[in-house]
């Protein structure tokens, strides 16, 4: 049975497929994305991770090396491993894709431990949020690092700072 992480933006995930080796197989997830939704910092997946979205339902954008996509019904986009990127929804209605982290690596757990630290701390951006996501990519650096130098720098002292302050995670 899929597996889904609701969010409080309204966004829903619903997990189609766990890779039986996460090393070699990919994760494939259904993303119901809000519009408006919260995205993720700038990215990268390492390690021969690529990530590729094909978009079902409704339109999204995709930032690659800073360069803006429109990503339409019918259409996909890849992002290869190393590639600074993040994702928006701004259309004014729901966007739904196809998300494929291949290999998956740690990507499904990552989501698993976000969308519950989330749902207990979010929506907005607190200082928790921000202590407890850079923890979480500290954790998960198999599948998603920070992108731009300025992050690269400070999420490994801001994850450093949650882990004294005892920002709690999920298992």
């Amino acid at each position: 049975m899929a597996e889904r992480l609701e969010w409080p933006d309204g966004s829903v995930w619903t997990i189609e497929r766990s890779p039986a080796d996460p090393d070699a197989d990919p994760v494939v997830i259904e993303m119901r994305l809000a519009d408006d939704v919260t995205a993720p910092p700038p990215h990268v997946h390492p390690e021969g991770q690529s990530e590729t979205y094909e978009v079902l339902e409704g339109s999204f954008e995709v930032q690659r090396d800073g360069q803006w996509e429109q990503v339409r019904a019918g259409e996909s986009a890849t992002v290869e491993p190393g590639v600074v990127h993040t994702f928006r929804n701004e259309s004014g209605a729901t966007c739904v894709m196809r998300n494929t982290h291949s290999p998956a690596h740690s990507f499904e757990r990552y989501s698993r431990r976000l969308n519950t630290f989330i749902n207990q701390h979010g929506p907005r951006v607190t200082p928790v949020v921000v202590l407890g996501l850079a923890r979480l990519w500290s954790e998960h650096s198999d599948t998603l690092r920070p992108g731009p130098l300025p992050l690269r720098l400070a999420f490994p002292v801001l994850a450093g700072v949650g882990r004294l302050a005892r920002v709690k995670l999920p298992d």
